[in-house]
């Protein structure tokens, strides 16, 4: 046999090893995405559920004013246990209903009275969190309040007041064109 070595030339063997690398890159990447989806998963207890708290926190204190953190930050942290056994409470009464939605028999009596104590924990948690907005905006300076009034007005980019429940093809009909004459 003739042990001859191959010859690869030097461009051929450059592209060979650049998709060599961003093939090791995506496998990587996707190893990683699943070992993250592993480890963190859903949340399912209750206590995942509940750190919805420090996250609203977190998403606050991003976007006011430095020199108001501090005092900010205190009022989070006297509430927080409390908020935390809300939304606890909030969650497993909303397990509730979901759980009884699906059995295959529904009384009107008690749908109506699971529905009565859904709607309880939900005021419950609506009053605390208020009464927390409200002693934020008393702790709070002049440019962090305009900043939580904007934080009220829209929500992820999306205006919350002149909201249209029409159907798309009737809100997106053609409005008259204006004649100027």
């Amino acid at each position: 046999m003739n042990d001859m070595p191959i010859q690869i030339s030097k461009r051929k063997r450059n592209i060979f090893v650049i998709v060599c690398l961003i093939s090791l890159a995506a496998n990587f990447f996707v190893l990683g995405a699943g070992i993250s989806f592993y480890t963190q998963g859903h949340p399912h207890k209750v206590t995942d559920k509940t750190k919805s708290v420090e996250r609203i926190e977190k998403r606050f204190l991003k976007r006011i004013n430095v020199d108001d953190r501090p005092a900010v930050r205190e009022v989070f942290k006297q509430n927080r246990e409390q908020s935390k056994v809300l939304f606890e409470s909030y969650y497993k009464e909303r397990e509730n209903y979901i759980a009884y939605i699906k059995r295959g028999e529904i009384k009107e009596i008690d749908l109506q009275m699971i529905s009565k104590d859904l709607l309880i924990q939900e005021r419950n948690l609506s009053r605390h969190l208020n009464a927390v907005l409200q002693q934020l905006i008393l702790v709070s300076g002049p440019e962090t309040r305009k900043k939580i009034a904007e934080m009220i007005r829209v929500r992820n980019s999306h205006h919350r007041t002149n909201r249209n429940w029409l159907p798309a093809k009737e809100r997106l009909q053609k409005q008259p064109e204006k004649r100027y004459e």
